[in-house]
């Protein structure tokens, strides 16, 4: 029982990577060059195994991003790999999702913050651009979790994840940079939150935003990914095929009512120096002020440089783009499912 119980073959794995990808109209895979990109880490797991195998010890701290979708979770994952003393995984690592601690110590050279501090960050829906900028690392959280119809595993699926082998592989990744390592995917760890403070020893960095903003940026996501409104974007909670039979509307708020429900609920059994909670508006207002009480609270040192902060910060906005009819749709729909959940 101490292997790996769910790994995915290869077709099995990328069906459920690509099982939207022919209704995108924007940022579609390349099923050739993952192929290729699946190959090759295939050959490489013998050799991180047997890294792995010499680990022995405790690592930096393992911090994980977490809130519903469109909430700022990029933007603050992207702030804090610049100008807080921190690892993270950056696209061209994310590659090597089957072998991330031989890449980094054979394959890569250092990752370097300095191609990405001079200009406005900039992120398609949790992607982002440049080698060295923040990956969500899905394909790593797929091989590991192997998520099917939903993002919202049973106790019996949470059973199936090898967790001593995935805590020693995030755990020699933190000690291979020798630094705290930060983690953000919205899908694979939103739902896990309990699990993984329990299985990985994680702290949580929980990111809120207004809820009326949330649902109108999800729609637009709907309509930017698929040019269409009736396509499930984004975390999928159990419930998923249930609330298909709903208007877009109604999916979204249920979507968002139930992530941040179970993120509450989660969040709420961690001890208070395992978890801090900052809005969107705070970053936007003050990002210095956000990004120096994330430094003290997980005691990591700063390396913030204020006039690169502003300019990385100025085109954003903590107001989404509802307008006066969709706004009296989003509080019919509040007043009508909210109570299903119970949000503090």
């Amino acid at each position: 029982m101490k292997n790996r119980l769910v790994q995915p073959d290869m077709r099995d794995f990328f069906e459920k990577i690509y099982h939207d990808n022919g209704l995108r109209i924007s940022n579609r895979r390349s099923l050739f060059k993952d192929v290729k990109q699946y190959i090759l880490n295939k050959s490489l797991v013998h050799k991180e195994k047997k890294m792995l195998n010499s680990f022995i010890g405790r690592a930096p701290d393992l911090i994980f991003i977490v809130g519903v979708p469109r909430s700022g979770s990029t933007l603050l994952h992207q702030l804090l790999a610049e100008h807080l003393d921190i690892a993270y995984i950056s696209n061209a690592l994310s590659k090597y999702w089957m072998a991330p601690n031989y890449a980094k110590q054979f394959l890569l050279d250092n990752q370097s913050k300095s191609s990405i501090s001079e200009s406005r960050f900039s992120s398609s829906y949790g992607r982002t651009s440049g080698e060295n900028s923040p990956s969500e690392f899905g394909y790593f959280w797929q091989y590991w979790l192997n998520h099917k119809d939903h993002d919202q595993l049973s106790e019996n699926d949470l059973t199936t994840i090898d967790w001593p082998n995935l805590s020693k592989t995030l755990n020699y990744l933190a000690h291979n940079f020798g630094s705290p390592l930060l983690l953000k995917n919205l899908n694979y760890i939103n739902f896990k939150i309990s699990s993984i403070y329990e299985k990985l020893d994680a702290k949580f960095i929980h990111i809120t935003r207004n809820p009326a903003d949330v649902c109108s940026s999800i729609y637009n996501a709907r309509i930017r990914e698929y040019g269409s409104d009736i396509n499930w974007w984004s975390i999928r909670p159990k419930s998923k095929k249930e609330l298909s039979e709903l208007s877009a509307w109604e999916q979204i708020f249920h979507q968002y009512l139930i992530c941040e429900y179970e993120i509450y609920s989660q969040l709420e059994k961690l001890p208070p120096e395992k978890k801090l909670t900052l809005d969107y508006s705070q970053i936007i207002e003050d990002p210095e002020a956000s990004l120096i009480s994330i430094s003290k609270k997980f005691s990591i040192k700063s390396q913030i440089q204020s006039n690169i902060l502003k300019k990385q910060i100025v085109s954003k906005s903590s107001k989404g783009w509802m307008n006066n009819s969709l706004e009296q749709k989003f509080e019919q729909l509040r007043r009508k499912y909210e109570s299903s959940y119970h949000t503090t």
